[in-house]
């Protein structure tokens, strides 16, 4: 299936989940994956837990911590 991460096309087996899209997408850019894992949010701006399902056509973004609310 594919997925979108960042709008960069990620190819995935069906089944995946959210840390195998970060693993792929870190894989195509050629980088490591970071310690502390991003925020991911969907199209809706729900935020994506890495062991969520994805689906075919999933558009998924990171988003920036520093840019993030705090609610403590």
């Amino acid at each position: 299936m594919v997925i979108f991460v960042n709008n960069i096309s990620i190819s995935l087996f069906e089944g995946a989940k959210l840390i195998d899209a970060i693993r792929s997408y870190y894989r195509v850019l050629h980088q490591t994956i970071p310690e502390e894992l991003p925020i991911v949010v969907d199209n809706y701006g729900n935020i994506i837990e890495p062991d969520g399902e994805l689906s075919a056509q999933n558009h998924l973004y990171f988003i920036d911590k520093s840019n993030s609310l705090s609610y403590d």
